[in-house]
């Protein structure tokens, strides 16, 4: 099923951008080939807020619960990689759209993402 979109101002810079796991190059580059097919560009889910703190968002995204460790950014880090965060699904829900899903694109997303975290939200 596709996402809906949202309609919604763009977050801040400052705002936080969380994505569940390790972020492994293989895993990211499934993920950015599934959301092409479903969307029409290469992608990932993350979960970002406006106003919220990292707690706050992590425990607010009950798919992120899943995943033993989390991973943080910034929606200006990611930006600054030239990609886009697009509102999609229901909120904090977020499509990051990459400009491409070649190896070096993964491997700085993967980066500007910074260390694997705990996730204070897991099961």
């Amino acid at each position: 099923m596709p996402l809906t979109l949202r309609s919604e101002p763009g977050l801040p810079d400052s705002a936080i951008v969380v994505r569940g796991g390790a972020m492994l190059a293989r895993d990211l580059a499934l993920a950015a080939q599934r959301t092409e097919a479903d969307l029409g560009y290469p992608g990932v889910s993350v979960f970002a807020s406006p106003s919220l703190g990292f707690r706050e968002l992590v425990l607010a995204a009950p798919a992120l619960r899943v995943y033993s460790v989390v991973r943080r950014s910034t929606a200006a880090a990611v930006r600054a990689l030239g990609c886009e965060l697009i509102a999609t699904g229901a909120p904090p829900h977020y499509t990051l759209r990459l400009p491409d899903a070649e190896f070096p694109t993964l491997a700085r997303l993967r980066d500007a993402f910074g260390p694997p975290i705990p996730n204070p939200g897991a099961r």
